[in-house]
């Protein structure tokens, strides 16, 4: 289930899911470590290797080419990989969640960010 929050001294509502990120060729954050967080300005992925990057792992909508879903363990696990153009982050960035979420991450995605393709 969504966890919905307010962040302080913002009006932006915050979205976030538990799962975990893979990012490149071999970096993964232990389940249920790492963060999908959605909001209206930015889509990014909290995770405890944060500090490779500076930080937690940011997109801006138009960094983003599209959002594709990936089948991974039918009625279990499935994920988003999202296609981006930020030089600073590997080229793969793919956040595995439960199946019962992607239903409202989707949702939440084309709520705060209905010019992204998702596939």
């Amino acid at each position: 289930m969504a966890k919905k929050a307010k962040k302080r001294g913002s009006r932006s509502k915050l979205t976030r899911w538990k799962g975990v990120v893979l990012v490149g060729w071999g970096f993964r954050s232990k389940l249920p470590t790492a963060a999908l967080i959605i909001n209206r300005d930015i889509i990014a992925l909290k995770s405890s290797f944060d500090y490779l990057y500076g930080g937690p792992i940011k997109f801006k909508p138009e960094d983003i080419s599209y959002i594709s879903h990936i089948p991974f363990i039918p009625f279990l696990f499935e994920a988003v990989q999202i296609h981006h153009a930020v030089a600073a982050y590997p080229g793969s960035v793919v956040f595995l969640c439960f199946s019962w979420q992607l239903r409202d991450i989707i949702i939440a995605l084309r709520r705060y960010h209905d010019s992204i393709r998702i596939e």
